[in-house]
């Protein structure tokens, strides 16, 4: 593959970021930052480690997973090109409290914390970016904060899913198109990010099904109804 040039950066922070953005910025952020090549299965970022700086994904997909106490590795969300990680890092310099771990082969931009700090005096539009993208973060945080009080399989699924889709809504997703919105997780996944087995996960969404609230093809799922995902967990919680 040909250099990255910051057209084509820019093309795939669009995908991605929330604000618009410019070439300068782009090429900003290439010239003081670097792009690495990952192997699938390469460690990005490590839990504990100190940060490196903002990571931007320009292709392939990363993992972003976590050590519960018990020692049990848990999925928190799958990144794809334009998508950035350590967001909170580069204003608050702790050691990470996840990874980034390559999924596919994989580029990634990674941009030092003082360099990136640079950059946004110079280009004021990323400060504007940041704050739209932990606006967003911040409320799947506190979305997160209800999961643990639902009483039932199908919500916690269902919430799952929900926080899923809004983490990764495009900037001009305005509205559900008529597609819907392809999960990037596998059931397997999906089985061990709410505790259940593959099985019990495999019940649950054909239930969603029955619903109308994904879509099940052969190893994908696609949500089709954000409001009905919302109703079922409004159901769970009521229960």
């Amino acid at each position: 593959m040909e250099p990255w040039g910051p057209s084509d950066v820019l093309s795939v922070m669009r995908l991605a970021w929330p604000a618009p953005l410019s070439e300068r910025a782009a090429q900003l952020l290439l010239t003081r930052g670097r792009v690495v090549k990952y192997k699938a299965g390469a460690v990005i970022a490590g839990q504990g480690s100190a940060p490196k700086g903002l990571h931007i994904l320009l292709d392939g997909q990363a993992e972003v997973t976590a050590l519960r106490p018990s020692g049990k590795e848990m999925l928190i969300n799958i990144l794809g090109p334009g998508q950035g990680y350590s967001f909170l890092h580069i204003y608050h310099p702790d050691p990470h409290s996840s990874s980034l771990v390559s999924r596919t082969g994989c580029q990634v931009l990674t941009v030092a914390r003082q360099e990136w700090l640079l950059t946004t005096e110079e280009c004021p539009e990323l400060k504007d970016a940041v704050i739209a993208i932990l606006s967003s973060r911040l409320r799947a945080a506190l979305e997160e904060l209800t999961f643990g009080s639902l009483n039932s399989g199908l919500g916690r699924l269902a919430h799952r899913l929900l926080t899923h889709v809004q983490q990764n809504l495009k900037p001009d997703d305005t509205a559900r198109p008529k597609q819907g919105f392809e999960v990037a997780l596998t059931q397997a996944h999906l089985a061990a990010m709410i505790s259940f087995s593959r099985q019990r996960t495999h019940a649950l969404l054909h239930q969603l099904e029955r619903r109308q609230a994904v879509r099940l093809s052969y190893g994908r799922i696609t949500v089709v109804d954000l409001e009905g995902l919302r109703r079922v967990i409004a159901e769970s919680e009521a229960q």
